[in-house]
């Protein structure tokens, strides 16, 4: 693993678990910045803002992250859309990370009754206030015509708990009743990502870090990037062995890798 200028490093299942922070992940990050390597953190959990997150990642120890080291599939989609349609108006299933990135990039957020009207977009990332309601206003939308945006497709995410309903679940549901899968899925393993966090870096010559074979492997190969993957999170070892989805290398814990760099 040695000679790569970037880490693409994923949070949920990386650098915690739920509110769990694995303080060996924590040590290793520090280390590889303090080594002068470029780490980006990309996720797919929309819930919160590049602000919330760069509070979140000091909290735990990682003092110097900034909103430029920090790609979450909220941030990813509203620069994907400014970039594609320059605005407009968003009916949003989501957090208010979401919307925040959504705004920042000069977007408008729709009101429940816009959904039967005319709204331009429909965005659905992770929602923990997801109700009947809610799926009625943006599968309303979404047959209105509106263009139908996903964050991500994560079906689960870990927690404390154990596995959670993710944006996936959220999206299928809101698919059903539309009658259509979404027009965009911007976050892992959609290649979108992975390119804003090229570009940020300023090279490719990067390794992508995650817990999950179907959005952080998958997703590195689709971008033509090396993975390692760390069995902190979703994945387990005969989730592994059972999968056709092979990372170029898989540890324990991201602590591990500090001594193979």
């Amino acid at each position: 693993m040695m000679g790569y200028k970037a880490y693409f490093v994923d949070m949920d299942g990386v650098i915690w678990v739920g509110s769990k922070i694995i303080e060996e992940a924590v040590r290793a990050v520090n280390i590889l910045h303090e080594r002068e390597k470029i780490v980006i953190f990309l996720t797919n959990n929309s819930t919160r803002s590049r602000t919330s997150y760069v509070k979140a990642l000091s909290d735990a120890g990682i003092k110097w992250a900034s909103e430029r080291h920090v790609v979450s599939s909220g941030y990813a989609t509203a620069l994907y859309l400014k970039k594609l349609y320059g605005g407009g108006k968003a009916y949003v299933v989501g957090e208010s990370g979401l919307m925040e990135e959504l705004i920042s990039q000069g977007f408008e957020i729709a009101e429940p009754e816009d959904c039967w009207d005319k709204v331009d977009f429909v965005v659905v990332g992770m929602d923990r206030k997801f109700d009947y309601e809610k799926l009625w206003n943006a599968m309303t939308a979404v047959r209105n015509g509106a263009v139908y945006i996903a964050t991500n497709m994560d079906p689960t995410f870990p927690s404390e708990r154990g596995l959670a309903p993710g944006a996936g679940a959220i999206v299928a549901a809101i698919s059903t009743g539309a009658g259509k899968s979404p027009d965009i899925v911007v976050g892992k393993p959609s290649r979108i990502m992975f390119d804003i966090a090229v570009e940020i870096a300023g090279t490719s010559n990067a390794l992508v870090i995650g817990d999950r074979l179907d959005t952080d492997i998958v997703g590195a190969k689709s971008a033509g990037l090396d993975s390692l993957l760390v069995l902190t999170g979703v994945t387990k070892p005969d989730d592994l062995k059972k999968s056709d989805v092979k990372p170029n290398y898989v540890l324990n814990s991201l602590i591990d890798i500090l001594n193979i760099i």
